[in-house]
């Protein structure tokens, strides 16, 4: 606990007796505001410079006082308070009640909590016209001084500038009031003291000293001299002195008489002006100050170098040649705005250089006023926006392609799901109508249903094909790919699929570097680009497909796509068709879009977009009306020797085994003909319908078990999770996956490593034989 001592706390209260004292009469404005601008308190100072009452202005935002074209100012001011600054002088324009404009000096301070955070702001606010008062009576009194001497006692007493008289040893003999109020003395606190004993600060006495000699030799006046003096409180000021030696018939000095007036806050102004017309003069903006007829008067380096006039070819020429020809209307409607007083800022519009290249800006256009207010002329700020629209713009290409890619993953995992259950229930009819076929004798009628049967399911499993595809969920195993070897064993089965009215052609980069992929699906990519090629000339053409590297050291920007530095492989397919309007480009690799009508599924396209991404490739199109389509696309290259296109490996027709074997699969249906196989091909089979099951089965099976057959995606435990968990008790145990969609379980990237054995849904009972025999006799 904390006792304050009675002596500390009544100095305390006195102290702020004081204070409050001298907020209650003071001269100044002084108010104190909340952070977001809230008006909280309101002395009579206040009251008297803008003429508004305390119960007028408590609880009213500033912008209330503040001019429009000032207002800006308020955030910048009360942020900096924020941040536990003093903004101090800062000279700007408020409106007072009346609806007249103040020239006011601002000096704005953090007013703090217990904790040290800043929670208000304290305003003081000096109205600085009192100064051009002050100057005009300076003018009267030089020109009138000899009747000013006439009724000098009057006068003086009533003179708002600080008039006093010395003798002849520089004692003070008169003071008036506005010196008592400039100096802080009462007058016979001076009386008979000298400028030195009194007001001189130590830096300052050699020059009042040669002064004072100057009029003792005949010198007839100080005029304009600047002293450097402390007030009785012991602030510092500075003083303009006009000073005349009084003198008696015969020219001998009685002393002087000096007129002070209090430049502290002008010289302070002055410098705030100083240091606002170096920033204008340093800053990268164009400000550009012209008169009412558009000619400039004022042009800074930063419209120097903005713009390319230096300011000596500019000076006195007209606004309207910086704006190109038709924005010169624009540029009359903003100058007009600005001298009816309305708010222009970051206006964007584009300007001309003198090199003839044009520039997007964003223009602040304000008035300019005379010292009566009288508007004289407009000021623009320009700031250079070209390379920020430019970012602006490829923002936005790179938002629309996220958009993009992210609806194309979205949709690719309901296809994955999709193609997924549709495979287990393709694989269902492809066992159950291979034993229907084995079950009828030779040239049984019904033979021919059970093949139509059996195509139907092929073809169903090429649409689940594209479904993964286009939706990056196909598994692959990459390979090094030469897709010149590629594209010429592909050049044969075209020649069969294009029409003889389209002249096709195949152009290579004979060096064409390797690309990691499955070659599959690169085979899928080539065809569906050809097959829209050759639908897109009905009437005949040209189609062309190149290969070639690219090497490129700098970042590349095509169609809104950003292509690192590196080596690729690129890819052409050219047509001289039809083309596609803009709308078309948008969305023709949207999947289930087609421009062919019923014809069309809407897979091709987004096929190919699936899997070259997949392979971290890039793919835009170039297109017109009557023009013909152009696919490009830039795979990463492979530094390699040459590959080829990979020989699928024969199988073994010997497909029979005695073997155990453990089923494990959530299809009762599949898992039945699974099992059905197995055991008609001679094979010991057990059977499970999740991978929690299987370890069961296996446990309580004693002899071993030489093969696991299991799906990938199973609930409670997943195929892969299976087979690592079998192998810490039976490590000699040999692993065949099933898989429809097996991406989450094997590869977070949709690629398997060579050594696992996988089989894709849907598969005949032959062929899942024949890998089962495959998979056992591998050494």
């Amino acid at each position: 606990m904390t006792v304050q001592n009675p002596i500390e706390e009544k100095n305390a209260e006195k102290a702020a007796d004081r204070l409050a004292s001298i907020v209650e009469f003071a001269n100044d404005a002084i108010y104190s505001v909340s952070l977001d601008g809230e008006i909280l308190s309101w002395n009579p100072g206040a009251q008297r410079i803008y003429g508004f009452t305390t119960e007028e202005m408590i609880g009213q935002n500033l912008s209330r006082i503040i001019s429009p074209n000032r207002r800006n100012e308020v955030p910048q001011l009360l942020a900096t308070v924020t941040s536990g600054k003093v903004v101090a002088n800062f000279v700007t324009v408020h409106k007072t009640k009346p609806g007249n404009e103040a020239l006011l000096s601002l000096t704005l301070s953090p007013i703090k909590d217990g904790s040290g955070k800043v929670i208000q702001a304290a305003v003081i606010a000096r109205d600085v016209t009192e100064s051009e008062r002050a100057n005009a009576v300076k003018a009267i009194l030089e020109s009138e001084r000899d009747q000013l001497l006439e009724r000098f006692q009057i006068q003086m007493d009533c003179m708002p500038i600080a008039c006093v008289l010395a003798d002849q040893d520089n004692h003070f003999t008169y003071w008036n009031p506005a010196a008592e109020r400039t100096f802080g003395y009462f007058f016979k606190e001076v009386e008979g003291k000298s400028l030195e004993d009194t007001l001189n600060t130590p830096t300052d006495l050699s020059r009042a000293e040669a002064s004072y000699k100057r009029l003792q030799k005949g010198d007839m006046a100080v005029q304009g001299e600047v002293s450097e003096h402390r007030r009785k409180d012991g602030k510092t000021i500075m003083c303009e002195w006009y000073i005349t030696p009084m003198r008696d018939p015969k020219g001998n000095l009685l002393g002087i008489m000096g007129m002070a007036l209090d430049i502290t806050e002008r010289r302070k102004a002055e410098e705030v002006h100083s240091q606002l017309a170096a920033i204008l003069q340093q800053t990268t903006d164009a400000v550009i100050g012209s008169d009412l007829d558009g000619r400039i008067f004022s042009w800074n380096r930063g419209a120097e170098s903005m713009l390319g006039y230096h300011s000596e070819e500019i000076m006195g020429r007209s606004t309207a040649l910086l704006v190109p020809p038709d924005r010169k209307e624009e540029m009359e409607k903003l100058r007009n705005l600005a001298t009816k007083e309305e708010n222009v800022s970051n206006y964007e519009t584009v300007m001309l250089k003198r090199n003839g290249d044009l520039i997007e800006v964003a223009v602040t256009v304000s008035p300019i006023k005379d010292h009566e207010g009288k508007i004289v002329g407009v000021s623009a700020i320009s700031r250079d926006i070209t390379e920020k629209k430019q970012a602006l713009e490829s923002l936005k290409r790179h938002e629309e392609q996220l958009r993009f890619s992210q609806k194309m993953d979205a949709i690719g995992r309901l296809a994955g799901g999709v193609a997924h259950d549709f495979n287990n229930l393709l694989n269902v009819i492809e066992g159950n109508s291979d034993f229907l076929k084995d079950a009828l004798p030779p040239g049984d009628p019904h033979q021919e249903e059970v093949e139509e049967i059996k195509k139907a399911v092929q073809q169903g499993a090429g649409l689940t094909k594209q479904l993964l595809a286009f939706g990056k969920k196909q598994v692959s195993q990459p390979q090094l790919v030469n897709l010149n070897e590629l594209s010429s064993e592909m050049s044969k089965m075209f020649k069969r699929l294009i029409d003889a009215s389209i002249e096709f052609s195949i152009i290579q980069d004979k060096g064409l570097k390797c690309i990691q992929t499955d070659p599959g699906q690169m085979q899928q990519v080539i065809l569906n680009l050809v097959l829209n090629a050759r639908d897109a000339m009905p009437k005949g053409g040209k189609l062309i497909v190149t290969t070639k590297n690219i090497e490129t050291s700098e970042t590349l920007e095509v169609k809104g796509l950003i292509i690192p530095p590196g080596s690729y492989v690129g890819l052409t397919v050219t047509d001289t068709g039809t083309g596609m309007d803009e709308e078309t480009q948008k969305n023709v690799f949207e999947p289930f879009f087609t421009t062919k009508g019923e014809k069309g599924t809407g897979l091709g396209l987004a096929t190919v977009y699936g899997i070259v991404h997949q392979w971290g490739g890039y793919l835009w199109l170039y297109s017109s009306i009557g023009m013909g389509t152009t696919f490009s696309i830039y795979f990463p290259a492979v530094n390699a020797a040459g590959a080829s296109v990979p020989k699928p490996k024969g199988l073994s027709l010997a497909a029979k085994g005695t073997e155990t074997i453990l089923v494990a699969e959530d299809e009762d249906s599949l898992r039945k003909v699974m099992v059905r196989t197995m055991e008609n091909y001679g094979y010991h089979v057990l059977q499970a319908s999740n991978g929690v099951e299987a370890i069961q089965r296996a446990m309580n099976y004693k002899e071993p078990i030489h093969l696991l057959l299991t799906d990938t995606v199973m609930p409670k435990m997943n195929g892969k999770e299976l087979a690592e968990e079998l192998r810490k008790a039976r490590p000699e145990i040999r692993v065949l996956f099933m898989s429809g969609y097996p991406l989450e379980v094997l590869s977070l990237q949709g690629k398997i490593d060579p050594s696992i054995h996988l089989i894709q849904k849907p598969f005949s009972n032959s062929v899942i034989a024949e890998r089962v025999r495959m998979v056992l006799d591998q050494e």
